[in-house]
């Protein structure tokens, strides 16, 4: 069996608004249009919540009540692409 890591791809995570990445119209116009987050680079495996962190676009949950600040992540649903 030949065995492919797709950790060695350029990887991205957008933010949609739940549910509106599966619109087949979104995507068949543009689907850079519809997202809240726009691309960033991501390492794969790993998470939305490092990501984001990493883009320096939360802070660190771990400290004090900076989970507050977090917590819109956990309203929109997330696409990792390649």
């Amino acid at each position: 069996m030949k065995r492919h890591s797709l950790s060695r791809l350029d990887w991205a995570l957008k933010g949609y608004m739940p549910e509106n990445w599966r619109s087949s119209e979104t995507f068949a116009y543009d689907p850079a249009r519809f997202a809240e987050v726009a691309a960033i680079p991501v390492k794969v495996p790993g998470s939305v919540q490092k990501a984001l962190f990493d883009a320096g676009l939360i802070a660190d949950w771990n400290v004090g009540m900076n989970y507050r600040l977090c917590q819109w992540a956990e309203h929109l649903d997330w696409v990792f692409e390649t």
